[in-house]
């Protein structure tokens, strides 16, 4: 039989129906309490954005072979932004830090202001966001938000300095304890667990700090100076300059 535009509407309608139906149902699988959902995968940034919208992911950050990467010191760099917001969840994913590296994964995160850098590790100033730039001028979109801290603690400046900034802590708020990273260039297995009042992160198989969201939000206003606006936001991977590998990454709500 010869197909006419006629015989055709019926089936491309049949399969568009199909297809939104598949497409919400997908959406609504990923939304329910309990049920795992991978972060890295295809060799794509399905699921993630820059917090603008307008920092390529690609030019700041390379995933292959389902290990998402840092591009150390490019002219447009960005965290990466889950592209749905978390408030109670479980986060679990494989790091390893280059030596002196340093990174982190934030929650509940706030806001995202776009930093000029002026001079490397030292100097910047913060515009309305990357294209208010100069096109000569490298630009960082910088999440602000609970940091799951990620470091080489034997090289890493601030790691030397600051406990809290060591692998596992919740920077500007508190050190892990005890510590269990590992040496540069090895694979780490994290945990973020926020759930039913209580915040904890688990580095190589310790839980290395464990508290509440109160206590979290009095330790970063007396130390930190930092109010948790809202206790719900994006999930974040830092761009740190430095190369932080992530792989085998998933997260699951509990709300």
């Amino acid at each position: 039989m010869v197909s006419t535009p006629s015989s055709r509407a019926p089936f491309e309608t049949t399969r568009r129906a199909w297809f939104a139906g598949m497409f919400a149902a997908t959406a609504s699988a990923q939304q329910q309490p309990g049920l795992w959902r991978e972060l890295i995968q295809n060799g794509t940034f399905d699921g993630w954005r820059s917090p603008s919208g307008k920092t390529p992911l690609g030019g700041a950050w390379i995933v292959r072979d389902g290990i998402l990467s840092v591009r150390p010191y490019v002219h447009r760099r960005t965290d990466l932004w889950t592209e749905e917001e978390f408030g109670e969840f479980e986060l679990e994913w494989e790091w390893k830090a280059e030596k002196g590296a340093n990174s982190g994964i934030k929650y509940w995160v706030q806001s995202a202001p776009t930093l000029v850098i002026v001079k490397e590790n030292e100097k910047w100033r913060s515009v309305p966001g990357p294209d208010a730039a100069a096109r000569d001028e490298p630009t960082l979109e910088y999440s602000i938000g609970v940091e799951y801290q990620m470091a080489d603690d034997e090289f890493e400046p601030t790691s030397l300095v600051r406990r809290d900034s060591r692998a596992g802590g919740i920077y500007g708020a508190f050190p892990p304890d005890p510590e269990a990273v590992r040496r540069h260039g090895e694979w780490n297995q994290s945990r973020i667990l926020v759930k039913a009042g209580r915040v904890e992160h688990w580095l190589n198989g310790v839980r290395v700090v464990d508290t509440t969201p109160d206590a979290l939000d009095l330790q970063l206003k007396e130390k930190s100076s930092y109010k948790i606006a809202k206790r719900r936001g994006p999930v974040a991977l830092q761009y740190h300059q430095t190369v932080v590998s992530f792989r085998k990454m998933r997260i699951r709500r509990w709300e």
